[in-house]
């Protein structure tokens, strides 16, 4: 069991600022079974010379036109062959014991998703961001992709959402419940995410556009199963 297999998805364009970091965080788990797969999505700046760096410890796998981060998850899970999957975001950083922590986790309660919690840090200059945030209580996040430590089986289940790049993680994260999906939570910071002035999810327009679609075509599904549940057998 502790040979299995991890695979770490990167997706990543014009991250060449913080890449390295990523994918040294990456390689210095000790979980020794893993794999790291950059998703280079386009990028025009030096991202995958970052990847080609790190010589054959890194696998990069290049989109000549951008996708989105969410394709490049998808892409990244269907072409890998890991017994677990991993997601780590380029401009951020894992923990040493994250795999090993989490592996752990999913074995001692029988999960097919472990999540554990994500803290926040700033860069340089944001001081008065991290501020605001820690006055509002928002240090750290828990169900994101960045957060999930997968088994392969899960994703015929509940796919990538590839439609919703601003809140993909909470369309996952209702597909693994609609799905019944055993998922836990490991109440433990594994994984920092980094806060910075090029954050999608500063894009706070396109978020709540993401969160009224998803909301939507919930209710459409609840709906259509609730009118099939009514038709005579």
């Amino acid at each position: 069991m502790s040979g299995e297999l991890v695979t770490c998805i990167i997706p990543v364009r014009d991250g060449t600022r913080y890449l390295d970091a990523a994918i040294t965080s990456a390689l210095a788990q000790t979980h020794s079974s893993i794999e790291v797969v950059v998703i280079d999505d386009g990028s025009v700046d030096s991202s995958a010379e970052v990847a080609r760096s790190f010589g054959e410890s890194v696998r990069l796998v290049t989109h000549e036109h951008p996708r989105g981060a969410p394709a490049a998850r998808a892409h990244g899970v269907a072409i890998t062959h890991g017994d677990l999957v991993a997601f780590l975001d380029a401009d951020d950083l894992w923990q040493p014991d994250r795999i090993e922590r989490q592996l752990a986790h999913l074995r001692a309660h029988r999960l097919a998703v472990s999540f554990c919690e994500v803290g926040n840090f700033w860069e340089e200059g944001f001081e008065h961001e991290a501020d605001r945030w820690h006055a509002a209580g928002r240090v750290r996040g828990s169900y994101l992709f960045i957060a999930a430590l997968a088994r392969r089986a899960v994703f015929a289940r509940a796919p990538v959402p590839l439609h919703h790049p601003h809140m993909d993680s909470a369309a996952w994260i209702l597909a693994l419940r609609e799905a019944g999906v055993p998922t836990g939570l490991l109440p433990e910071v594994l994984v920092h995410r980094r806060r910075h002035a090029t954050n999608i999810s500063r894009n706070a327009a396109a978020v709540y556009d993401d969160v009224f679609e998803i909301l939507k075509a919930r209710l459409d599904r609840r709906r259509t199963s609730a009118e099939e549940a009514r038709q005579p057998a």
